[in-house]
């Protein structure tokens, strides 16, 4: 994200922050969060030496089947964390790049996000125009 602000400001493109404030998501997911899902998270810590490791090279977004997959895994296991990270999210910043799209139609809009937001977005926004 850093490096696209400063590519954007170094070519004088105007810069929209489209995500929802991290201290509300943050007070959404402590709120939230079940003591299933707590104890589920401190297991699943523990566990995690001993199971199948998943490489990820932060350098490079993953391949679409792994994005898919910790999502899927993600909802099933934490549905609440789920709610709030990914499907919240994904309304607010859709919602906000809808937005930005309507009130610039002469525009082209770029938006960076990470790779677990992006199909539901774009999904968001074409359902809306």
């Amino acid at each position: 994200m850093r490096t696209a602000i400063r590519l954007a400001n170094g070519i004088g493109a105007k810069v929209a922050l489209i995500d929802q404030n991290i201290q509300l998501t943050l007070q959404k997911l402590k709120k939230n969060l079940t003591w299933k899902e707590k104890i589920r998270f401190i297991s699943d810590i523990f566990k995690a030496p001993f199971q199948k490791k998943i490489r990820i090279d932060l350098n490079k977004v993953p391949k679409q089947e792994v994005i898919n997959k910790l999502i899927k895994d993600t909802k099933s296991r934490y549905p609440s964390v789920y709610k709030i990270l990914v499907e919240e999210r994904n309304y607010i910043m859709a919602k906000n790049l809808n937005k930005i799209i309507k009130n610039n139609p002469t525009k082209k809009i770029i938006a960076i996000v990470g790779a677990g937001h992006e199909e539901a977005i774009l999904n968001l926004v074409k359902q809306w125009n």
